[in-house]
């Protein structure tokens, strides 16, 4: 069995210490984003939205770093992905979602005829 690192853990709380305001920041304003936009939302579906969220900066963060971006671009850029990604994501999931049910109801109606709703 090979030895324990830490270093994945230690690397991981630097990652997260420097991005943590864009993590915060796109947490609490999908929060605000999502009681704005839905009379009544799920709490559990706002913390799916803030958490998804967060893992997309901190994704794009850690991606732009690496890429060598300043302080400054790697927030800018990972804030600006990880609310317009989370939009883009919800657009696609409920296009698709539309999609499985229009398709559901066609298959249900390919076998019907018009002569069975007199």
């Amino acid at each position: 069995m090979p030895e324990k690192d830490i270093g994945f853990w230690i690397n991981l709380y630097n990652i997260a210490r420097e991005q943590g305001i864009a993590l915060a920041m796109v947490f609490i304003l999908t929060i605000f984003r999502m009681y704005r936009d839905e009379k009544h939302p799920s709490f559990k579906l706002v913390l799916f939205d803030s958490i998804f969220g967060s893992l997309i900066v901190f994704s794009v963060g850690v991606t732009c770093r690496e890429f060598g971006l300043s302080y400054g671009w790697t927030l800018a850029t990972s804030g600006f992905i990880g609310v317009f990604g989370l939009e883009a994501f919800k657009y696609y999931v409920k296009k698709m979602a539309d999609k499985k049910v229009e398709q559901g109801y066609s298959y249900k109606d390919r076998y019907r005829s018009e002569d069975d709703e007199l």
